[in-house]
């Protein structure tokens, strides 16, 4: 988690003024996630949709940079298999 995906909770008190009890809470948003990634055979049929990379690596092993060339077309496929980025 980096300080940019903290964000302060307003503190004010019924009257306007800042409450000192509330100092130094945070609230912490998940980083929204642009892609899904499509697992293929290397025939270019469906295996699995995946929701973020880190569940890739963290199921299968495989190198998220790795499969990210693979979807970027820098590599032709990863770990037996083709990769493809689809927009949420």
């Amino acid at each position: 988690m980096k300080l940019s995906d903290l964000v302060p909770i307003p503190t004010q008190g019924a009257r306007g003024e800042s409450r000192a009890r509330n100092v130094g809470k945070v609230i912490v948003k998940p980083k929204a996630r642009k892609y899904r990634y499509e697992q293929l055979t290397l025939e270019g049929e469906h295996v699995r949709l995946w929701e973020a990379l880190a569940d890739i690596s963290r199921e299968t092993g495989h190198s998220p940079n790795n499969v990210t060339n693979a979807c970027n077309g820098n590599r032709a496929s990863h770990g037996g298999f083709r990769w493809k980025k689809i927009p949420r």
